[in-house]
């Protein structure tokens, strides 16, 4: 993954590489712990699930952090959507 971006609620969109973007509320199977963060985005009808792992040092540390906590108390930590 090239991007993910939160948004308020419990919303979240992943951004490929190649400039694909995945949109979708995010799966109560994500795992947030220290330094890892296992994202899942439940897909549509007729869409699978799509993952992205993220850890610590992949990211600024303040932007690891609004990730974490945006995933971990349901929301984002900026009015417009936390991008990472």
């Amino acid at each position: 993954m090239a991007g993910i971006a939160l948004q308020p609620g419990a919303g979240c969109t992943l951004t490929a590489r190649n400039g694909a973007e995945f949109s979708g509320p995010v799966d109560p199977s994500t795992l947030v712990i220290g330094s890892l963060v296992i994202l899942s985005v439940k897909g549509s009808a007729g869409h699978p699930r799509s993952r992205a792992i993220v850890v610590r040092d992949m990211l600024d540390e303040d932007d690891f952090r609004r990730l974490r906590v945006g995933l971990k108390w349901g929301g984002s930590q900026e009015p417009d959507g936390s991008k990472a």
